[in-house]
């Protein structure tokens, strides 16, 4: 018993790695901090990630369809405005989640005090 639960472990670690599954992250730039932290989280989970540029002629749901048919399971688009996270049906490229963060700018009634005076006063 003890002999068969050795080999099943030597044959498991003899085995290759199943491929990560693959991200694509349409950032602003290579450099863009929100892209970096983003790419970092999704490294973290296990995902393999790929950074690109968004190609500003480019309608963004043909450069996340491209990155499907590339293999991606998943993309992520972040503009500095919005993040988008879609995801393809498994073996596919077609789209089975798309989900839209925007950050909202509040409205300058909302901030603090302090800080609306300050602004009134520049």
């Amino acid at each position: 018993m003890l002999a068969e639960g050795a080999a099943r472990a030597a044959a498991a670690a003899e085995a290759p790695a199943a491929p990560r599954p693959r991200v694509v992250l349409l950032g602003a730039t290579l450099d863009d901090p929100l892209s970096g932290r983003i790419a970092a989280e999704l490294e973290a989970m296990g995902l393999d990630v790929t950074r690109l540029v968004i190609a500003t002629a480019v309608p963004i749901e043909d450069q996340v369809r491209q990155a499907f048919v590339s293999g991606a399971r998943a993309a992520v688009v972040a503009d500095g405005h919005r993040t988008e996270f879609w995801v393809a049906e498994e073996g596919s490229d077609r789209v089975a989640l798309r989900q839209e963060l925007e950050i909202e700018t509040p409205p300058a009634s909302s901030r603090c005090c302090r800080c609306a005076r300050s602004s009134s006063s520049a």
